[in-house]
């Protein structure tokens, strides 16, 4: 709902139809070939169509046509929702390595070995095994570790657990994190 206190601008999901502020939802265009496309950076021209971060509400917009409504084109849902989601985790991953030439990331293996309290450590994948154990350790030890399922978004060489060092709970990568979270929990991304 929309806080007064708070300032604008505000714009209404096409799905669940709730109002809220235009940087919390995804934005869709209609292409020049008549499609729908995710616009990842909201700079793409043409007028927008509104969408909650969650699986839900691209269920929601596909039952009741809005993306017709809206843009004047049908869309798939399951469609839609895997180009978001592959977006959203190259974007991040672009992001996190950005950090890398800097001396901030460590890949696979030696990230849980080299993690300190303060640290995050990013989980693309399903965390299983000796891993896992691992990982609740470090969680007790105060080291965030989130867990995103972001595997099949990603190359093959792309490594599975990345440390970022001294990274700040308020960041874009817990944001996104959360994003992609939500979205993949709809059971449309499979």
């Amino acid at each position: 709902m929309k806080d007064r206190a708070s300032k604008g601008p505000f714009r209404l999901c096409i799905g669940c139809r709730e109002v809220r502020q235009k940087g919390e939802l995804l934005r869709f265009v209609k292409t020049s070939k008549s499609l729908v496309a995710f616009d990842l950076k909201c700079k793409m021209p043409g007028r927008g169509a509104y969408l909650c971060p969650d699986a839900a509400c691209f269920i929601m917009a596909q039952k009741r046509a809005a993306f017709q409504r809206a843009l004047g084109v049908s869309a798939s849902a399951r469609d839609l929702l895997h180009n978001v989601l592959k977006d959203l985790v190259t974007d991040m991953l672009a992001r996190i390595f950005s950090y890398k030439e800097r001396g901030k990331v460590v890949y696979g293996e030696n990230a849980l070995d080299k993690a300190q309290p303060g640290d995050l450590v990013l989980a693309l994948d399903e965390v299983t095994g000796d891993n896992k154990r691992r990982i609740e350790e470090m969680r007790l030890r105060g080291i965030d570790v989130l867990e995103v399922c972001a595997r099949r978004y990603m190359g093959p060489d792309e490594p599975g657990l990345l440390l970022v060092v001294n990274f700040k709970k308020d960041s874009y990568i817990y944001e996104e994190v959360e994003r992609i979270r939500r979205l993949s929990s709809g059971g449309l991304a499979i």
